[in-house]
């Protein structure tokens, strides 16, 4: 006995989603039990890696911000340890590579299924976004939205890539 394929597309999407949701919930109780240091400390052991205290940072910062992690968080720590013009650099860098990869995680999970959506309203703004999506990232990027919303929703519609890095980047 064969499957349709819309039960196996709907099963393969629900396993992701199952997938992604342990994902942040492990990572919820990770840092929900993890005891931090003094500031002081965090700032003096940061200092002391130079290149490579920056280089972890970086990375820090873009795994958190692909999830809904407040990154202003991590922006105001961005400053303190680093100072404004490095921390700020660190910050567009980190937060542009964070957001990429908030969506192409949301463009393995539901690109598909808007693509092959019925619904016409959907299909026009789809396709919208695909034609206009360096302007649509930057506008939205204007808008006080959760950071990671916009990745997820970025990586569903038909945005593409260099535009969404190079809106993300300047917005």
């Amino acid at each position: 006995m064969t499957q349709d394929r819309p039960t196996r597309s709907r099963r393969g999407t629900t396993l992701k989603l199952l997938a992604a949701a342990v994902v942040v919930i492990a990572l919820v109780i990770v840092l929900g039990t993890v005891d931090l240091p003094d500031p002081s400390f965090i700032r003096d052991r940061v200092a002391s890696a130079g290149p490579w205290g920056i280089a972890l940072f970086v990375v820090l910062y873009a795994v958190l911000s692909a999830t809904p992690f407040p990154a202003s968080t991590l922006t105001i720590a961005s400053g303190l340890l680093f100072g404004l013009a490095v921390g700020a650099t660190v910050v567009v860098f980190a937060a542009t590579a964070g957001a990429y990869l908030g969506y192409w995680g949301a463009r393995a999970l539901g690109r598909g299924q808007v693509a092959r959506t019925e619904w016409d309203r959907l299909r026009r703004l789809d396709a919208m976004l695909g034609r206009r999506g360096l302007l649509s990232v930057l506008l939205v990027r204007l808008v006080p939205l959760p950071f990671s919303l916009v990745n997820y929703a970025a990586g569903v519609s038909a945005v593409g890539q260099r535009d969404y890095v190079v809106g993300t980047m300047i917005g």
